[in-house]
């Protein structure tokens, strides 16, 4: 029965802005996605980079898949394809969201491939390509994912309970840091979140999220730090002319003093992966150690891009690395 009166719940228009994944099916987080395509295609293995996130691991331990892990090289692709095998998968990440091209080829190889595109919002689908996104890094959601997976369906539902909002209301009222042990907490959450659909909060917000514009904020800002900084940068870039949405700009220098000189500065930078259980001659290794993803989201204009730039600058010229 319809409710009437009583406190108003969180609202957006009813304008449609855009369809960005309209085809895709809507589901509650980026690891769900993967757990979906694991149950639909019954792989018995699947191999996955050395580098990326644990959340990838946890959902093969916890279907019982067994999981081979393959090193990258300093282009961010695999050393060496295994051969086809029906039972297999091979998982490749769009790290930051710039290995759309690449994944074009690896689309060509005969391989059951499953694209984890959580950092590549805007990146395409291939046709007949299992593939994923995560919403939550690229808006200010509770939860949501997109999935393309041309495996047999499996029926899906609402949770009966969804991940809290309340560290994106205190950051909006405050600031990142009064809200990041929420965060934390909320983050947690979802490794309890059973496999099901879209929150209908989200579902009503990605109806009227301006992606586009979203889009075209995150290229303006990548490209303005790559002019500046580019020369400065040890991670080889590919062709930024087919840039789509990126997630971040990845910057590398020989500086062990530049992130912690970034966040005293109020720009905070992650580490891609801190719990990464890898041996420290490795070039993940050095990733996890040296790999500063610089902010360039639809929040920040060119003066904030500047601000970055001028801190790594100043940084650098005083010959602290």
């Amino acid at each position: 029965m319809k409710e009437i009166g009583g406190y108003f719940e969180l609202a957006y228009t009813n304008i449609t802005v855009n369809s960005l994944h309209s085809t895709a099916l809507k589901l509650n987080s980026g690891r769900n996605c993967l757990a979906y395509i694991l149950q639909s295609r019954g792989y018995k293995k699947v191999y996955v980079p050395h580098y990326t996130c644990d959340v990838i691991i946890e959902q093969l331990v916890k279907y019982n898949i067994a999981f081979y892990y393959y090193n990258i090289t300093e282009n961010l692709e695999p050393h060496t394809l295994p051969a086809y095998s029906k039972e297999e998968a091979f998982l490749y990440v769009n790290y930051f969201g710039i290995k759309g091209d690449y994944i074009k080829l690896l689309a060509h190889t005969g391989l059951n491939l499953i694209i984890d595109n959580s950092q590549a919002l805007f990146s395409e689908q291939l046709a007949n390509t299992d593939t994923f996104y995560s919403l939550r890094k690229f808006a200010g959601v509770t939860d949501g994912a997109f999935l393309y997976c041309n495996g047999p369906s499996i029926p899906l539902d609402y949770n009966k309970q969804y991940p809290g909002g309340g560290h994106l209301v205190t950051r909006k009222n405050f600031d990142a840091r009064a809200g990041f042990d929420e965060f934390k907490i909320n983050e947690a959450a979802f490794s309890e979140l059973e496999l099901g659909r879209m929150s209908p909060a989200t579902e009503a917000f990605i109806t009227t999220f301006d992606f586009e514009k979203t889009r075209l904020a995150r290229e303006r800002n990548f490209l303005y730090l790559h002019n500046h900084l580019g020369n400065l940068n040890n991670l080889p870039l590919p062709d930024i002319r087919n840039l789509c949405g990126p997630l971040c700009y990845p910057f590398i220098v020989p500086n062990n003093g530049l992130r912690k000189k970034l966040i005293e500065e109020s720009i905070f930078v992650p580490t891609f992966w801190p719990g990464l259980n890898v041996e420290n001659d490795t070039y993940e290794a050095y990733l996890v150690q040296n790999l500063l993803p610089l902010p360039i989201d639809q929040r920040y204009e060119l003066k904030d891009m500047q601000r970055i730039i001028e801190i790594i600058s100043t940084k650098l010229t005083h010959h602290e690395y």
